[in-house]
């Protein structure tokens, strides 16, 4: 399957679907309560094989996992060992059987690391912090002087006054020297480990924007000596960082921004957005566009519902303009049944497995919008984008994706009021909303996608 028809459902694997539960780690909460960040809801490997139905029918063809590696935390960033499955999820075995189940399903599977720190749990810190100095592992981290300590402020995750480098001064999560040949050949090693005895199909590198270009590149030649066509994500929050020359593809954030700046705070005006796109396309090539990756939301941001202030008319408009750019789009794990709860990933709450109406419409739509997405995914990601009318005043875009004969035709309204729309003749209708042919008009969040 090549790279730009990637679909991903992103999940935490706590937080999506109990399957064992008893197997459930001491004091687990019931599921679907608020969420607390020091406490577990009992989700585990299980319970993604038993949902594996219910992802692959919505029309995604990838799993993106949160991290699944031994850790102290519900959300597994803070990774311990990084050669072991976190007890609370399941075992080897039973990682195996997922994987296994995800491929036999024609489906990939990608998972989150974070190469730039540890956590203050693993053995190579607890060693520095008896040893010192005179520690093997001294110099795999950034430590200004020993010994190493910190004085905690009012919150448990955040200090300023440490005696080492920590990511976003968290003293549980002590950086690394990713210059250190050592630190390079460790994370080099537990990559190569994963990728050849699971069949790992992509990587999702955290913070990549902080990593030398010269260890991506390492990682990179390492991994492909064990497969091929390993798949690695640059996966990072910083700014301007979407391209690099390593890595096939990266998380586009300013993308995302860009489209919530237009559609939901409304302070982006349309003209700005469409000239800020055609910046964004020219930075990197069409395969590169198509290997980087385009998310609605994330387990370290708020939900995107919720930025929508709970429209969900304005999510579809959202989420339609989105899966219409070359990146491959994701979503996190419970927009198809409008979660807005959750605004960092120690916080994100469980799946909500109950039917209703309102998520019966949602996931319909999702479907619609997978299957354009999966039909036309060579015009979206390798035709010419063409801008059309596009108003400051009345507050609307069009665009048009042409691919040899195949033309597509998308036009959304951004404002508080309907507008005029005149659709070309014999055009098909792949997916809209609020508009009312008869009329000639387009409501508010209202979009038409054609193909012509």
């Amino acid at each position: 399957m090549d790279k730009k028809d990637d679909l991903w459902y992103r999940l935490m694997p706590d937080r999506f679907a109990n399957g064992e539960q008893q197997k459930d780690p001491k004091d687990t909460l019931e599921w679907g309560q608020e969420a607390d960040k020091a406490k577990f809801f009992g989700g585990d490997l299980q319970g993604i094989i038993d949902k594996l139905d219910h992802i692959q029918g919505l029309g995604f063809n990838g799993i993106y996992l949160s991290p699944v590696f031994d850790a102290y935390s519900n959300h597994k960033f803070d990774t311990i060992d990084y050669y072991e499955i976190d007890p609370a999820f399941g075992t080897k075995e039973k990682f195996k059987e997922l994987i296994e189940a995800i491929h036999q399903r024609g489906m990939k599977v990608m998972l989150d690391i974070t190469c730039d720190h540890l956590s203050d749990f693993s053995l190579q810190w607890q060693d520095v912090r008896k040893y010192g100095v005179r520690s093997s592992f001294a110099k795999w981290f950034l430590i200004k002087e020993f010994p190493v300590r910190y004085v905690p402020s009012e919150l448990p995750d955040y200090s300023e006054r440490l005696t080492y480098e920590a990511l976003n001064n968290n003293p549980h999560m002590p950086k690394v020297d990713l210059e250190n040949p050592e630190v390079q050949a460790h994370f080099g090693n537990i990559l190569t480990y994963w990728t050849r005895n699971f069949d790992i199909d992509g990587w999702s590198i955290a913070d990549s924007n902080e990593i030398p270009a010269a260890f991506k590149r390492y990682l990179l030649e390492t991994l492909r000596q064990v497969k091929e066509d390993i798949y690695l994500l640059g996966n990072t929050i910083a700014k301007k960082a979407e391209h690099d020359d390593v890595f096939a593809g990266n998380n586009s954030i300013d993308v995302r921004e860009l489209v919530e700046g237009t559609f939901i705070t409304k302070n982006i005006p349309p003209t700005e957005l469409a000239y800020a796109l055609n910046e964004h396309q020219l930075r990197a090539d069409p395969s590169t566009l198509s290997a980087s990756l385009l998310a609605a939301d994330s387990p370290q941001t708020q939900r995107i519902l919720a930025k929508c202030e709970g429209n969900v008319q304005l999510l579809r408009a959202v989420l339609a303009f989105m899966f219409m750019q070359p990146e491959s789009p994701s979503i996190l794990y419970g927009t198809e049944k409008g979660i807005k709860a959750g605004t960092e990933a120690a916080l994100q709450p469980c799946m909500d497995w109950k039917d209703s109406q309102a998520s019966d419409e949602m996931q319909r739509f999702l479907k619609t919008l997978l299957a354009m997405r999966t039909r036309y995914n060579n015009v979206l990601c390798e035709g010419s984008f063409e801008w059309g009318q596009c108003s400051n005043q009345y507050s609307y875009l069009s665009f048009s994706r042409r691919l040899g004969d195949k033309r597509l035709f998308a036009l959304f309204n951004l404002g508080y009021g309907s507008i005029k729309i005149v659709l070309p003749q014999n055009c098909k209708l792949l997916l809209g909303q609020n508009l009312v042919e008869q009329d000639k008009r387009l409501g508010q969040a209202g979009f038409a996608i054609v193909e012509l």
